[in-house]
């Protein structure tokens, strides 16, 4: 298995939880994380890739900092077109970003609900506040209340982060098992407070769980 995380910041609490297991800096944003993946991909065939890191929780999730939420769906929250009405998908605009077998995938992306589910449970067996849904992913995280408001308008997701859609990509692209976890960090638009060592310690609890239990 494949365990990425986005920065050294959000390693750092991973690594003392599990100091046994290899935890890989993909970078932060679409293109570090997709052309990371794609390199271990070709190099060394994960049989899963796993992303953990932290996340803005957008207003009404439920979610609060030390949170978990896990991702039943990526969604590429600004990839189409701009108009005074916002952002337009790319299935809006009838343009698939790729395309598997018969299925077209335009800004929704699919992560392997198997692994998911046992990661939820992880959560909910070490007694964190847990929720499974759809993530946000923006190439410019929020910041303002207003934005991010505007940014879920149309998605309805838990939390905005700025790699997931992107690694849920490659990984559908190359038929790899793909899960995402991530510690709330903050309310999305709002930078204060902003805890990510409650959010990874979080985070490192549950990895740590589910490795366990995946012996």
């Amino acid at each position: 298995m494949l365990i990425i995380t986005p920065s050294e910041r959000e390693k750092e609490p991973l690594s003392g939880f599990i100091p046994h297991h290899k935890i890989y800096v993909c970078g932060i944003g679409r293109v570090n994380t997709a052309s990371f993946i794609t390199e271990e991909i070709i190099i060394r065939r994960p049989d899963r890739v796993l992303l953990v890191g932290c996340a803005g929780a957008y207003q009404g999730s439920g979610l609060c900092i030390g949170d978990i939420a896990v991702a039943q769906s990526e969604f590429s929250a600004d990839e189409g077109l701009a108009d005074k009405t916002g952002i337009r998908t790319m299935q809006e605009i009838g343009i698939p970003v790729i395309e598997k077998g018969d299925n077209k995938y335009f800004n929704l992306f699919p992560v392997d609900q198997v692994l998911a589910d046992r990661i939820y449970e992880s959560a909910r067996s070490e007694g964190l506040t847990a929720q499974k849904g759809r993530f946000a992913t923006v190439s410019a995280a929020s910041g303002t209340v207003e934005r991010a408001r505007m940014v879920n308008k149309r998605i309805n997701a838990l939390c905005e982060n700025m790699e997931g859609a992107a690694a849920a990509h490659v990984c559908l692209k190359y038929a790899i098992p793909f899960a995402e976890i991530r510690g709330i960090s903050n309310v999305a638009g709002q930078r204060r407070p902003f805890d990510i060592v409650s959010a990874m310690s979080a985070a490192a609890r549950v990895l740590k769980r589910f490795l366990a239990d995946d012996r």
